[in-house]
């Protein structure tokens, strides 16, 4: 199984940009690894802020809104940022932080580790903490900060639930973390996939209010995969959790990912065929759907194999508004025999002009259109889906990030749909 490799990046809203730049590398002494605009809103930046080059797991990025409106941290939200500092650096923070007159709280301890809390001008929460754990990462160093006080990247990210049972259980039957620590109600959880960046704590507030996402709080939170056979897992978890129920999967996809493995093992084009071989060897029915698929982007033995498998799909040509009622009709027909739904997207459904950083691009992909959207409403609303994934971001090929902008507006959307 491919394992989850840690958190990736943490993307967030702040207010005025000027006051933004400043605060993370002045203030806190992070770099700006990459200035590029909101995909979504060319008008807005999009500010990175990482170590020397950016490595996964020490980026935090902000969508930068002047006159955005304050929000407002609660359930169903990612409540805090903690990032790894070097043992002994706490006590400059704390004298750094008094004199740039940024609001903090007084150093504590949490399972063991020490920590302070504060707010940027925005009202984001972070900790910097002292991690148990060796961190042989370098942090950015600037004329004032030295790396034996530099941030040196993400130690954890806290999300705040009524009640953690669904997330605790995907990020430990799907992710593959395990539970290491309990204080009161917050549960630490830690992945051995990767030495840092491997913690996720779960806060459970029962009688929380949810969250107001705008300024001064988190957009979203991006895990980090090797590649894409993390669908081979992703079902394996959530089938093991829901076993004695009917687990369908539906795949935005432009390929059949239903090859055979070859003598080198299985790819990204196996997941498919994987999971169908597990279903029949169980003698459970294979519940698939695809949507966007490419008439030239498959042989026609896939499609046989397609065929045979009893999967069903949508072309890509039929993906469209004046489709739009039958393919309701379809999905609902299909979303009918199942009781729980794994939702995989693969963005190289999408258009090149939406979706360049992708491995293997089709020159007619769908949109991210009014109709994409009626669907994702459609399988929301049916309560079905219990887990989602994206794959084939191939950031060696994107451009301005408007792949990795457009999986995280698909993200957004999902949730606010949600809730």
């Amino acid at each position: 199984m491919n394992k989850i490799l840690g958190l990736h990046h943490i993307t967030a809203i702040a207010g005025d940009a000027q006051r933004n730049y400043d605060f993370y590398t002045k203030t806190l002494g992070v770099r700006l690894v990459k200035k590029t605009v909101n995909f979504d809103d060319p008008q807005t930046y999009h500010f990175y802020f990482g170590n020397e080059v950016g490595t996964p797991g020490t980026i935090l990025t902000f969508f930068p809104w002047t006159n955005v409106r304050q929000g407002k941290t609660g359930a169903g939200m990612a409540t805090e940022i903690g990032y790894s500092v070097p043992k002994g650096s706490l006590d400059f923070w704390k004298v750094r932080f008094e004199k740039g007159n940024i609001r903090h709280e007084a150093l504590s301890e949490r399972f063991g580790e020490k920590y302070i809390a504060f707010q940027d001008p925005d009202g984001l929460w972070l900790h910097l903490i002292e991690a148990k754990q060796k961190d042989k990462r370098k942090g950015w160093e600037t004329a004032e900060i030295k790396a034996d006080v530099a941030l040196k990247g993400f130690h954890t990210v806290t999300l705040t639930l009524n009640d953690i049972k669904a997330t605790a259980a995907i990020l430990t039957e799907v992710f593959g973390y395990k539970q290491i620590e309990r204080e009161d109600n917050l549960y630490r959880y830690q992945t051995d996939a990767v030495e840092n960046a491997a913690i996720v704590d779960l806060l459970e507030m029962p009688q929380a209010q949810r969250g107001v996402n705008a300024g001064g709080t988190n957009h979203h939170v991006a895990f980090r995969v090797k590649n894409e056979d993390v669908l081979y897992g992703h079902y394996t978890g959530t089938s093991k959790h829901y076993e004695k129920k009917k687990v369908g999967l539906i795949n935005f996809d432009s390929h059949f990912d239903i090859r055979k493995p070859e003598s080198s093992g299985v790819s990204s084009g196996t997941g498919f065929y994987q999971v169908a071989t597990d279903c029949q060897n169980k003698g459970k029915d294979f519940l698939y759907l695809a949507l966007g698929i490419q008439r030239s982007g498959n042989t026609t033995e896939l499609f046989n194999r397609a065929d045979e498998l009893k999967a069903e799909y949508v072309l890509a040509q039929d993906f469209h508004s004046l489709n739009l009622e039958k393919m309701k009709e379809q999905v609902q027909r299909f979303l009918a025999k199942t009781d729980a739904v794994c939702l995989t997207i693969d963005l190289d459904v999408f258009s090149p002009s939406l979706a360049p950083g992708v491995s293997a691009p089709t020159a007619a992909g769908i949109l991210y259109d009014h109709t994409f959207r009626e669907i994702m409403k459609l399988l929301v609303n049916s309560n079905k889906v219990v887990s989602l994934d994206m794959a084939e971001y191939n950031p060696t090929y994107d451009i301005d990030s408007h792949t990795a902008n457009l999986a995280a507006q698909l993200i957004f959307d999902w949730v606010d749909w949600r809730y």
